[in-house]
C-alpha cells in the first residue's frame, strides 16, 4: 500500500498521474487529507511508502512527522517528502527532518516526471528502507548497499536517496548534499556507461557527434540481455568517525594508473573524469581496486559527535569470499542471515536454481521460522558482507521490536508470490 497525505487538488492530480503512468495500480493507493486519517490507516494497515506534502498549509506536518518519529511501526516505511520550491529549500528541509524516515525529497514541479520512478526504485530496493532501521542495531557501525540498474535516467533518483541518508545520519552537511549527489551521479553513470556497457571514450565521442546521447548509447547496449541484467552496486560503511562509499560495476575493469595519469594531464574544465574531480574535492581519499571496477570515496564524518542510535546488538558483520558456503542443504536451521552486500547462488541437489542479492534482505529465514532443516545450499558468488542472527537474538529482537515480525511475514509472502522458492 502507498499512502498519500495531501489536501492540495493540483498536487493530488500530479501524484496520481505519475504513479499510474509508472504502472502502480490504483487499488494500492490511499489518499488522505488530514493527519488523523493517516494515523488511523497506519493502525490497521502496513504501508510500504508514505508520500507527504511538506508544503501543505492545511496539513499539520509537524504532527505527522512527530507521529512517524515516535511510532516504531513507521521505521519500516519509506517516506517521500514533496515540497514547493517557493517555500523552504531542500537543504533546509533535509536538515530539519534529518532524524526522520524521509528517504528522499522531491520538488512539486518534478512530481509528474519523477515520483513514479522514485516509488518504483524504493519498491525494488526495499532493503534500503529496512536498513535505515535494522542496521542501527548492528554492532560497530552501519553498513548497507543498493543495486542500480543500467538506466541512466534513474541515476539521479538513486543518488538523491543515498545522499539524503548520509545527511540524516550526520555524515555530510545539508549544504554539501547536492555536490556529493552530483559526484556520486557521475561515478554511477561512468560505472553503467564504461563498466557494465563497455562504451569506450572513442565510441561515446563518435556517438555524440552523430547526435546520440549517453542514454541512447546505453539503451543500444542494453538490447543484449546479458548486459541489461548487469547492476551497479553502491555500498556504504559508516563508522563513528569515518565513512566509505563505494561504487562497483560488473564490467571488465580498466588500467587505473593510466586512467589517473590521463586525468592529471587534462584541462580542469574537461568533461571526462568530472565525477572523480568533484569527488576528490569533497573527500579525504579516492581509492580504486586493482581490477578497476570499484571506486571508493573515503571521508570523515562532518558531525564529530555522531553516535550510532541505541538498540539491540544484533551481531557482528562478517566478510565472505567467492566460493564460501553460507548454508548447507540438510543442516539444522539455527540462524538466519541479514544481507549487507554480495550475490549468493542457491543450489538444490547440486543444481543451480536461484540467486540471492541484498534485495532479499535476509537469507535462510523460511527454514529458520518453520524450524525445518535447510532445503538448499547457498554459496557466495561474489565477495560480500553478512550478519548472522541466531535464534536467541531473533527472539529478543521481536520481543522488543514486534514490527519486525510483520515486516518479515510480508517479505516472505512477497517472495513466494514472485516465484516458487525453497525455504532454505
Amino acid at each position: 500500500m502507498i499512502v498519500v497525505i495531501n489536501s492540495d487538488a493540483k498536487i493530488h492530480d500530479a501524484i496520481l498521474s505519475s504513479l499510474l503512468e509508472a504502472g502502480i495500480k490504483a487499488n494500492v493507493l490511499r489518499f488522505v487529507s488530514t493527519e488523523d486519517n493517516l494515523i488511523d490507516i497506519v493502525k490497521f494497515y502496513f504501508p510500504e511508502i508514505i508520500i507527504i506534502n511538506l508544503s501543505d498549509p492545511r496539513l499539520n506536518v509537524e504532527m505527522v512527522m512527530t507521529a512517524i518519529n515516535q511510532d516504531r511501526r513507521f521505521l519500516s516505511f519509506g517516506v517521500i517528502g514533496v515540497f514547493s520550491v517557493g517555500g523552504k529549500e531542500e537543504d533546509q528541509l533535509v536538515f530539519k527532518y534529518r532524524n526522520s524516515q524521509i528517504v528522499t525529497f522531491l520538488e512539486n514541479y518534478r512530481i509528474r516526471t519523477n515520483l513514479g520512478m522514485v516509488v518504483n526504485i524504493i519498491k525494488k530496493n526495499y532493503q534500503f528502507v529496512f536498513q535505515s532501521d535494522f542496521a542501527n542495531n548492528i554492532k560497530d557501525g552501519c553498513s548497507g548497499s543498493i543495486l542500480v540498474e543500467n538506466d541512466i535516467q534513474c541515476v539521479s533518483s538513486y543518488t538523491g536517496i543515498i545522499s539524503t541518508m548520509l545527511v540524516s545520519r550526520g555524515i555530510i552537511m545539508p549544504d554539501d548534499k547536492m555536490q556529493l549527489q552530483l559526484a556520486l551521479e557521475e561515478l554511477i553513470v561512468n560505472a553503467i556507461e564504461h563498466g557494465n556497457c563497455s562504451i569506450t571514450y572513442d565510441e561515446k565521442t563518435k556517438g555524440m557527434a552523430e547526435g546520440k546521447s549517453v542514454v541512447d548509447l546505453v539503451a543500444e547496449r542494453n538490447k543484449d540481455p546479458q548486459i541489461a541484467a548487469k547492476k551497479v552496486e553502491v555500498l556504504w560503511d559508516i563508522q563513528k568517525n569515518q565513512t566509505v562509499l563505494s561504487v562497483i560495476d560488473q564490467g571488465r575493469g580498466f588500467d587505473v594508473k593510466s586512467h589517473l595519469d590521463v586525468l592529471r594531464r587534462q584541462d580542469k574544465f574537461s568533461f571526462h573524469g568530472r565525477g572523480i574531480k568533484i569527488a576528490s574535492s569533497l573527500v579525504k581519499e579516492v581509492r580504486y581496486n586493482k581490477k578497476g571496477n570499484k571506486v571508493s570515496l573515503i571521508f570523515n564524518n562532518k558531525n564529530a559527535e555522531i553516535q550510532m542510535p541505541p538498540g539491540l546488538m544484533v551481531g557482528q558483520p562478517f566478510n565472505v569470499k567467492i566460493g564460501d558456503v553460507i548454508i548447507r542443504e540438510g543442516e539444522e536451521s539455527d540462524c538466519l542471515f541479514y544481507i549487507i552486500s554480495g550475490r549468493y547462488g542457491v543450489y538444490v541437489e547440486n543444481k543451480y536454481i536461484d540467486v540471492i542479492t541484498p534485495d532479499e534482505i535476509f537469507m535462510g529465514e523460511m527454514a529458520f521460522i518453520l524450524n525445518e532443516n535447510r532445503t538448499a545450499t547457498v554459496v557466495a558468488e561474489t565477495s560480500g558482507k553478512l550478519v548472522r542472527i541466531d535464534r536467541k537474538i531473533f527472539v529478543r529482537i521481536v520481543r522488543e521490536y514486534p514490527h519486525y515480525i510483520m515486516f518479515l511475514s510480508r517479505l516472505i509472502t512477497q517472495r513466494l508470490l514472485r516465484r516458487k522458492t525453497s525455504f532454505y
